[in-house]
């Protein structure tokens, strides 16, 4: 298995399939390596799973404000039998809000191990406004739940052109 996707892997990359931060299009890229720290939002959540947070990240060209609401939700990670029913996937999407220079948005899927408190999540940055019009890249985040159930801490690392 391993060697079919070293295999692949290489095809790929001598095709030119993988898209790098350099070659996306003409649009201006930033590096993206930053903290995060969101809470659990209580109340005016519109999750149909009733999981909303809000936060910000504290450094870096994507200080900001974000709104996460969850789309879906999955115990097992959607492998019962092999994984436990406290290892959730999910589903959802991002809003950072960067003031007058506009807003990003994500599609974020992730892997969320509630009895030891990880987590692991990939953005797919989808569009934005102001000067985010037609944003793309990547951003991945991971981190730790708080032990008090209030929130999230991690680090968000990546690229966003726009």
């Amino acid at each position: 298995m391993k060697r079919y996707l070293a295999v692949v892997g290489l095809a790929l990359v001598g095709s030119g399939s993988i898209a790098t931060p350099a070659s996306a299009g003409g649009q201006h890229c930033k590096s993206i390596k930053a903290q995060f720290s969101s809470n659990v939002l209580l109340s005016g959540c519109t999750s149909v799973v009733g999981l909303c947070t809000t936060g910000t990240v504290q450094n870096g060209p994507l200080t900001s404000t974000f709104s996460f609401t969850a789309l879906g939700l999955g115990p097992t990670a959607g492998m019962p039998g092999v994984e436990p029913p406290t290892t959730l996937s999910l589903s959802g999407s991002v809003v950072f809000d960067l003031g007058a220079d506009g807003q990003v948005f994500s599609a974020d899927v992730g892997i969320f191990d509630s009895a030891r408190g990880l987590f692991t999540e990939v953005h797919r940055i989808n569009g934005g406004t102001g000067k985010f019009v037609g944003a793309t890249g990547e951003l991945f985040g991971s981190g730790f739940a708080r032990p008090d159930g209030s929130g999230f801490d991690g680090e968000l690392r990546g690229t966003v052109c726009y």
